[in-house]
C-alpha cells in the first residue's frame, strides 16, 4: 500500500502563534504560555502619578508663598494704611484763617473716633472748633439724625477721622485719649437702613 495522502484529509494543524520567550506553540485563544508563563498580550502598566503631583505641589507652594508675602506686607504697613478716607476740615475764610469742622456726609459709612456729644449743632461745632485748635486730626461733626443706627440718634457728635476697621478706630481712640482727650471711643457710622 502506498502512503499517499487522501485529498480529503485535513492538513496537520499548525499553531496560530508561538511564545515569543520560549518558542512553544500557543493555541489561537491562548493568552498565556503554559510553559514559561509569559503573556501574549501587552498589559499596560499603571500611569506614573509622580509628575502631576509634583506640578500641583509646586503651583500650590507658589500660591501659598505669594499669599504669605502679601499678608506680611500688609501687616508691616498696617500702621500707615489705617486711615482710608480723610474728611478734611474746610477753611472758613481767607489765608491764615483757622479751619472749621467738617460734616460727616449722610451717605458715608465707616468707623470713627467719637470725641464728644452735644445737644445742638452750635455746641457741637464749638467743641469741634476747640479740638481743631488742639491739633486733633480730621475733626468734624456728625448729625446722628442722619444716621439713626448710631446709639444716640438725637444728638450731635464730634468725631476725628474715618478708619477701615473697628480695631483701627480703637487704636486711634487710645492715642487721642493718651494725648489728653479722655472719653474718646471708637464707633461705627452706618448709612440709614444698614442696621
Amino acid at each position: 500500500m502506498t502512503d499517499l495522502a487522501s485529498p480529503l484529509a485535513d492538513p496537520p494543524s499548525r499553531p496560530a502563534a508561538v511564545c515569543t520567550v520560549c518558542g512553544r506553540p500557543l493555541a489561537p485563544d491562548q493568552e498565556w504560555c503554559l510553559e514559561c508563563g509569559s503573556g501574549r498580550t501587552v498589559i499596560a502598566g499603571a500611569p506614573d502619578w509622580r509628575l502631576p503631583v509634583l506640578i500641583v505641589a509646586v503651583v500650590l507652594a507658589i500660591v501659598l508663598g505669594g499669599a504669605a508675602l502679601l499678608l506680611g506686607a500688609l501687616n508691616r504697613h498696617a500702621g500707615t494704611l489705617t486711615v482710608i478716607t480723610t474728611i478734611a476740615a474746610r477753611p472758613s475764610g481767607g489765608p491764615g484763617s483757622a479751619p472749621t469742622p467738617a460734616n460727616w456726609p449722610p451717605g458715608l459709612d465707616g468707623y470713627t473716633v467719637i470725641l464728644a456729644r452735644a445737644p445742638s449743632r452750635t455746641s457741637a461745632t464749638a467743641t469741634a472748633d476747640h479740638l481743631l485748635g488742639a491739633a486733633l486730626p480730621d475733626v468734624g461733626v456728625i448729625d446722628t439724625a442722619e444716621h439713626p443706627e448710631m446709639p444716640h440718634p438725637v444728638t450731635w457728635e464730634v468725631f476725628s477721622g474715618r478708619y477701615p476697621t473697628y480695631a483701627a478706630a480703637q487704636a486711634a481712640a487710645r492715642t487721642i485719649d493718651a494725648h489728653g482727650h479722655p472719653g474718646a471711643h471708637p464707633a461705627l457710622v452706618q448709612r440709614p437702613g444698614q442696621g
